[in-house]
């Protein structure tokens, strides 16, 4: 590219800021040549480039330099003008214009912005606490919010924002089912897919192909509560000097398709909820599910102290995490038996937090569990007997 020509990058919170994509993986150009009609020649060249999740092409796992400068070489050079660069991928962004400075992230929609991308795309006047509601359930994500006013704009009177969020609310099953909903935008580049769940699982399946580790870890992250997920419990599997600077690189590589944020101390990590919610989806297509609930459930199990007055302060840490357990009750028998001694032991923190209906659901599904595996007469089944009947007794159920 030649010197003197102008070059930025944005490189966005893709699930946020926008959703650009290319299936492809290539490098795709539009070139916008604008003419006034006062004007008699072409004002300066503004051309778009738009970088896809691949920096690579699908038979390439390492990048040379021949690579990086024939995508250089498709560039326009012009004594005057800009490129301007999108890319799903901070590495693909500096790839392209070489400078940190020349970088500008798209940060997450706010809530405002986010309201009115909403009315715009549907129109009409819904109840503002409703609409609200339905946009912190999409998490502000431009491309969900538009799909879902275009769901609801095709199918009413019969469908109201209301309806969209109990269908939304329901069930994973129904989860998936709106979410794969694809609506055509012709603004949008007619190769990318319009399907929220589509778009992300192309990012997911370029990161498995290119730095399988950094998937693994994604899939992990995925079953914890979406906010303070601590380092500590996701690099087990990381021991030494060579795979800590393991860990570094997939969370880097994870950071920079805006999967995965800092929390707010420098130890814990972020998710939006729905990435989540996709990562699983994507996880159930390749019948890894139950691989990764029995890990997460390992985890938590060697993580969650005795819910003892001494311990109150990191059983508070975890709990969110620890809670979730519950959702992931897994198949096989060593590890029911694993999840049931998990439930027990938060449960009973729970009871010591005055939160009785939590721990009530928790001890009935242990002691459920143990019943099924070890049999009504084993201790571990009669200590959850005698955990659940002092939650019912101090909820004046017995």
């Amino acid at each position: 590219m030649a010197d003197n020509i102008s070059s930025v990058a944005f490189a966005g919170d893709r699930n946020q800021g926008f959703q650009l994509g290319n299936n492809s993986g290539q490098v795709h150009v539009d070139y916008h040549i604008v003419q006034s009609a006062q004007e008699p020649k072409p004002r300066p060249c503004s051309t778009e480039v738009t970088a896809g999740d691949r920096v690579l092409p699908p038979n390439q796992t390492q990048l040379t330099g021949n690579m990086a400068n024939e995508r250089r070489d498709i560039l326009p050079e012009s004594s005057n003008g800009c490129v301007l660069i999108t890319s799903r991928s901070r590495e693909a962004a500096f790839e392209l214009v070489g400078e940190d400075e020349n970088i500008l992230k798209v940060e997450p929609m706010s809530e405002g912005y986010a309201l009115a991308l909403f009315r715009k795309k549907l129109g009409g006047e819904d109840n503002e606490d409703e609409v609200l509601e339905l946009l912190r359930n999409l998490d502000y994500m431009p491309l969900a919010i538009s799909q879902a006013a275009a769901y609801i704009r095709q199918r009413a009177p019969r469908v109201t924002v209301l309806k969209y969020l109990k269908d939304f609310r329901r069930s994973e099953k129904d989860r998936a089912s709106l979410l794969n909903n694809a609506v055509r935008d012709r603004r949008r580049d007619g190769r990318a897919s319009n399907s929220v769940l589509a778009t992300w699982q192309i990012s997911f399946e370029y990161i498995r192909s290119d730095r399988p580790s950094a998937a693994r870890l994604l899939s992990l992250m995925s079953f914890f509560d979406r906010q303070g997920i601590p380092e500590e419990l996701i690099t087990s599997r990381y021991e030494g000097d060579d795979s800590i600077v393991g860990f570094e690189e997939d969370i880097q590589v994870l950071r920079n398709f805006s999967l995965v944020a800092l929390g707010i101390e420098n130890d814990v990590f972020d998710m939006h909820r729905l990435v989540q919610f996709a990562t699983r989806k994507w996880l159930e297509q390749r019948q890894e599910v139950e691989r990764w609930k029995e890990r997460y459930i390992v985890i938590i199990a060697n993580a969650f102290p005795p819910g003892t007055y001494e311990n109150w302060g990191r059983c508070q840490m975890l709990f969110p995490h620890a809670e979730l357990v519950l959702e992931y009750r897994p198949i096989d028998k060593g590890f029911l038996r694993q999840w049931a001694a998990v439930l027990n032991n938060v449960a009973r923190y729970a009871y010591e937090q005055g939160s009785y209906n939590e721990a009530e659901q928790m001890n009935r599904r242990a002691l459920d569990s143990r019943e099924k595996v070890l049999g009504e007469e084993h201790p571990d089944t009669l200590t959850s007997v005698s955990d659940l009947a002092s939650v019912l007794k101090r909820q004046g159920k017995c």
